[in-house]
């Protein structure tokens, strides 16, 4: 019989509940991310004695708050499921230290374990009894606060990440031009909350625009991409990243996995992003010997110890300029493989599953790419986590990530395999 162990801790007291797993997600009703809205889950593979009579949401910490609910959803005896609500995310502040323009101060204790933000969700039995417990949160160091992944290959962890990572709306690229198509913006959080949420993996397409941006400065040349259309500068981007690192000493990769606009032969556009990219992040970079060694083989203790804190991975098959140098922060890029949601979510892991049996990738970091043109509304956690127990796919990667519950399923995970000092088991949520 499956069953899920939330740990409820509140003033240091921790209550062990064997339950059905509730949890929020965001809608794609919305492109702008305040308007989005809500989306109540449970599941999967809840059994008939642990499915919750009611699931409740609350703005406030109802245990330590005296406050009504928002909303209430009834499962109705179902195993598994999820309910769009009427309610909308609002505004995100994240805690001290953790918003962008957030001032630091050395000498004050920052809050940098998983946080709760603004909603809350509680399911409870027929008695009334609360049996789980669960909030939107953060998650800005949890490579640092668990020391017991440190030992661990990257390409032995689980790795949440979101393709297309740059490709959201914001003021001034709406103010820019008439989007007439709206799908292009497939991420709801800005680089910075992605990061400060748990995403550890960011994917971008870059173009490079040579005489049409030739008044702005060269770094503002350079553009994310998404299906020919330019989204939004890339190094303000990287600036937030640079910022990210050196504020948390999280380990990030950085994969610019195309470039599809300006880097033909001859543009010296590659010249000029390398140099870029080495003055950005030159002295938190991983070093790239060209000594055969994998990027995927380092582990979180190397790279601290070292105090690099940001992999690069580039497309080297755009790219050959760089192979006779002794040293770069460039790395090869991973395997992967992209699925495009286009059939029935069922069949998709049996198919991975397939492919990755037969290929020889034991030994390398595997990135899996999921891609949706509408949404992920059709995958849930029995999806990843078959997927990520049944495969040694270490980095999912996705489009409209928050429409899942990828960061807390890579964690606890993660914190398994920790546990068993196994690299690979089954686990259920």
């Amino acid at each position: 019989m499956n069953s899920h162990v939330t740990l409820l801790v509140f003033f240091k007291t921790v209550f062990i509940v064997h339950a059905c797993p509730v949890y929020l997600t965001l809608s794609t009703n919305s492109l702008i991310q305040k308007e989005s809205t809500l989306t109540v889950n449970w599941g999967p593979d809840c059994n008939n004695q642990n499915i919750p009579a009611k699931i409740r949401i609350y703005s406030k910490n109802p245990y330590l708050y005296e406050t009504p609910s928002l909303e209430e959803i009834t499962p109705d005896n179902k195993n598994f499921g999820k309910v769009e609500t009427n309610l909308k995310l609002g505004e995100i502040k994240f805690p001290r230290k953790w918003n962008i323009n957030d001032q630091f101060e050395e000498n004050i204790d920052y809050e940098s374990d998983s946080y709760c933000l603004n909603f809350f969700i509680l399911s409870f039995n027929h008695t009334n009894h609360v049996i789980s417990f669960n909030c939107m949160k953060i998650n800005p160091q949890w490579m640092t606060k668990n020391k017991e992944l440190w030992l661990f290959p990257l390409k032995q962890l689980v790795i949440p990440g979101t393709h297309c990572s740059g490709c959201y709306m914001t003021t001034s690229n709406m103010r820019r031009r008439n989007w007439k198509n709206l799908e292009i913006f497939q991420q709801r959080f800005n680089v910075w909350q992605q990061l400060v949420l748990g995403i550890r993996y960011l994917d971008f397409s870059v173009g490079y625009f040579r005489s049409f941006h030739e008044t702005l400065d060269i770094k503002g040349r350079f553009w994310v991409f998404n299906e020919n259309h330019e989204i939004t500068p890339i190094f303000s981007i990287l600036e937030d990243i640079l910022h990210f690192c050196e504020l948390s000493k999280e380990i990030v990769i950085i994969n610019f996995s195309n470039f599809v606009y300006g880097f033909h032969e001859g543009s010296g556009a590659h010249e000029i992003f390398k140099k870029l990219l080495q003055n950005t992040f030159g002295h938190i970079a991983v070093i790239n010997m060209q000594n055969g060694k994998l990027s995927s083989d380092l582990t979180i203790q190397q790279l601290k110890t070292a105090s690099k804190y940001v992999l690069i991975l580039y497309n080297y098959n755009d790219l050959n300029i760089f192979n006779e140098q002794k040293e770069t922060i460039l790395w090869p890029q991973w395997n992967h493989n992209q699925i495009n949601i286009t059939e029935n979510v069922a069949n998709i892991s049996t198919r991975f599953s397939e492919k990755i049996k037969s290929a020889d990738m034991v030994n390398e970091g595997w990135i899996l790419e999921i891609i949706s043109k509408k949404s992920l509304k059709d995958i849930d956690n029995n999806f990843f986590i078959q997927m990520l127990n049944e495969s040694l796919v270490n980095v999912i990667s996705l489009n409209f990530a928050f429409l899942t519950n990828i960061i807390d399923i890579s964690l606890n995970i993660n914190n398994q395999r920790a546990l068993s000092r196994q690299n690979f088991i089954t686990i259920d949520f």
